[in-house]
Parts: C-alpha cells; structure tokens; sequence
C-alpha cells in the first residue's frame, strides 16, 4: 500500500491536522484556500445534500453544517480525520481494520459530542 501514497501518522499530530483544518492557518495555507477546497466539487446530485467530494477532502453533512477532512486505511487500521470549520472543533479516529466502523462515524453520526484534545 505504501506506493499508493500510504500516510502514517500520530492521533496527536492528526489532532493538530484537525485544529489546522478547522481554524486554519495563513502562515501555512490561505483560509481561502481552505474554503475552496471544502466546496463540492464532485457527487450525485441526489446525494449532494449528505456527502460529496471536495478538493482533496471528503465532504460529510453534520456538525453546524458540511464537515470536511478524509478517511484512511492500511492492512489491519482505519483512521478518519474530519473537521466542522463553524465550531471550531474536530474529530479524529483510529481503529483496528477489523472493527467494522466506518471512521466518519463519530464527526458525522454524533455531532453533538464534542471530544477536546489539547495539542499544544
């Protein structure tokens, strides 16, 4: 998997990855820039309402309105990272490959739990 563009990572530095994604940074990436890639792009237009595909991230309907970020998975994990930009928050996930979940379920399917993680 690795040659397919395979990402390891910490849950602390995707923590800081969903801070990044949800406040933005100017000194890393324009917010505008941000805003442009968290606009669909790509989608049914049945299902444009609940998913779609942005710039580089998957686009899901929950918190205060479209969340953004993206799934992951190498043999035997799955990882979720999404961000709601209007409350400032964000989620992200780890699991064992054979748990069964679907790692957007925690943004997407409880939004209004709220899990803090203090990257500082």
């Amino acid at each position: 998997m690795a040659p397919a563009g395979q990402v390891w990572s910490t849950i602390t530095d995707l923590g800081r990855y969903a801070a990044f994604l949800a406040a933005g940074d100017d000194d890393v990436l324009p917010w505008s820039t941000l805003e442009e890639m968290a606009t669909p792009q790509a989608g049914s237009r049945a299902g444009g309402l609940a998913s779609a595909h942005g710039l580089g991230f998957q686009l899901a309907r929950g918190g205060a309105g479209m969340l953004h970020g993206h799934t992951g998975s190498m043999p035997g994990f799955l990882a979720g990272c999404f961000a709601d930009p209007v409350r400032r928050t964000g989620a992200v996930v780890l699991a064992n490959g054979t748990v069964g979940m679907r790692c957007e379920g925690l943004p997407v399917d409880r939004p209004k739990t709220i899990y803090a993680l203090d990257v500082d």
